[in-house]
């Protein structure tokens, strides 16, 4: 198979060796060589036939092959993950030592205790630095040399689900899977995106030439993911049969001023359906903000004033409720769409959601004293989570905590809020609640969309109890992305 070559990134066919796959640091930088669709496309002397399912499947794999209508094809001429590891560059040494590059089965263990531990990488290298390790002849290596053993025939394996994260340091991270516990070893660190600082006398051009960038970098490294979504790639199924694959965008996860950045739309508008900000208190979902209807807004400014006429052109696409980048990372990405790949997600959209808002009325309603006191006497059952100071001290709140809340705060607040108030919270814990199942029927879904429709039915009664208050006084609008996203759960489901 051709390989991939892209700002570090480096795709090889499974074929050529069995070392695990692992990216290397990206940098904006660099100039991307030009790509042809033969790299992408499989070609004459990967396979036989490409029109039609071959015959003569190895008999321990065609067992795995179900043939059905419209079913994907597989051919042969690849390995397994363990044909590929016993032929690798390093077989013959590990047919004297199994653990190899490691001198012993203890010396794995040990590297292993430390790859699952909670220490940092810093105290991970001072523990190897010291005379009881290296007068014991280790041949461990700290993790800044093996990483640079593992990149030796790196793999880039395409990323269904991208999550990007906000860190107080000068760059974003931007990952191939949700998960962003660094000790789980969970994800794959695709880049490191630069926030750099424009010197402009106007913010709002500040904010603009800021996300443009972040959008060129993006497209920069997403390119190979996008040429695959059009043309499609060999890969390696479990069983060693080639599959011909196309590699949409599924998800992006990640929270609501992000997801705004991501679809270029204002703050004030939905990122996902064409409601505005005035309407985010409705209580149906609104037509789907697609990306064709974004290009189109953007072609239509840009032929009235040019991208750098700054004054007229940013007060011309603020009408059409985007934020003025004019070239998103998502296009010309096939069959991926930031109104279908920007999905929601439980910890920003629904525990966030209920910290910030939810909690806020229910400690305005009851007072701060009172709901503390209730969350101090609670006698805690075996295995939930307790309060015993209350939650208005709470420091550093993760989604447990905000889990943990939502177990009691219906019982909590039973008896000191009007009873329409008290549904209107209670309903959206049910919702947050049903949508977390793993699996749905018509009926769980209808549920779902019940719930929510119940808590529009009674949620006046929170501006009746003037309990959302702003900085200048009680709120009375329903300005809140995150409930007009709620919306948007069922159809996601």
């Amino acid at each position: 198979m051709a390989r991939i070559a892209q700002l570090g990134f480096e795709y090889s066919h499974p074929h050529q060796n069995g070392v695990p796959a692992s990216s290397s640091s990206l940098s904006t930088t660099e100039v991307v060589p030009e790509q042809s669709v033969s790299d992408f496309f499989p070609q004459d002397s990967d396979f036989h036939d490409l029109d039609g399912p071959l015959e003569g499947l190895p008999a321990e794999r065609s067992q795995f092959v179900e043939a059905y209508d419209s079913c994907s094809e597989a051919f042969p001429g690849g390995k397994t993950f363990m044909d590929a590891y016993k032929e690798d560059q390093f077989a013959a040494e590990r047919q004297q030592n199994p653990h190899y590059p490691f001198a012993s089965a203890d010396e794995w263990g040990f590297a292993s205790w430390l790859l699952c531990s909670q220490l940092s990488l810093a105290a991970i290298d001072l523990l190897l630095s010291l005379n009881l390790v290296t007068e014991a002849n280790s041949t461990l290596v700290s993790y800044w040399e093996a990483a640079q053993i593992a990149s030796r025939g790196a793999t880039l394996w395409a990323a269904l689900v991208m999550h990007t994260n906000d860190t107080p340091a000068s760059y974003q991270m931007t990952y191939a899977t949700v998960c962003n516990k660094t000790s789980l070893h969970a994800y794959l660190l695709l880049a490191l995106l630069p926030i750099c600082k424009f010197v402009h006398k106007e913010s709002r051009v500040l904010s603009l030439l800021q996300d443009c960038l972040l959008h060129q970098a993006l497209d920069v490294i997403l390119s190979p993911l996008k040429v695959t979504a059009s043309v499609g790639i060999m890969m390696n199924d479990p069983v060693g049969n080639l599959r011909y694959c196309f590699i949409p965008l599924a998800s992006w996860i990640t929270d609501t001023p992000e997801e705004s950045l991501l679809s270029v739309t204002s703050p004030k508008v939905s990122h996902v359906t064409t409601a505005a900000s005035k309407q985010f208190g409705n209580n149906f979902r609104h037509p789907s903000h697609t990306g064709e209807l974004t290009l189109t807004a953007i072609n239509t400014v840009c032929a009235q004033y040019p991208p750098l006429d700054f004054k007229h052109f940013l007060k011309a696409i603020k009408q059409f409720g985007l934020n003025g980048v004019i070239e998103p990372f998502w296009k010309g990405w096939a069959l991926s769409d930031p109104s279908e790949f920007l999905t929601p997600e439980p910890l920003h959209h629904f525990h966030c959601m209920f910290w910030d808002h939810d909690a806020k009325w229910c400690i305005a309603a009851v007072r701060a004293a009172e709901l503390d006191f209730c969350f101090s006497v609670l006698q805690v059952a075996v295995g939930y989570c307790g309060f015993l100071e209350g939650i208005l001290k709470l420091k550093q709140v993760t989604g447990h905590d905000h889990c943990a809340v939502q177990h009691y705060i219906v019982g909590v607040i039973t008896g000191a809020i009007p009873p329409n108030f008290l549904i209107a919270i209670c309903t959206l814990t049910d919702f947050r609640y049903l949508a977390q199942a793993t699996s749905f029927t018509d009926e769980s879904i209808g549920k779902v969309a019940g719930v929510l429709q119940e808590f529009h039915d009674h949620k006046k009664a929170i501006l009746c109890a003037e309990a959302w208050m702003g900085k200048n006084g009680p709120i009375l609008s329903w300005n809140i992305p995150k409930l007009k996203l709620l919306q948007s759960i069922v159809p996601s489901i």
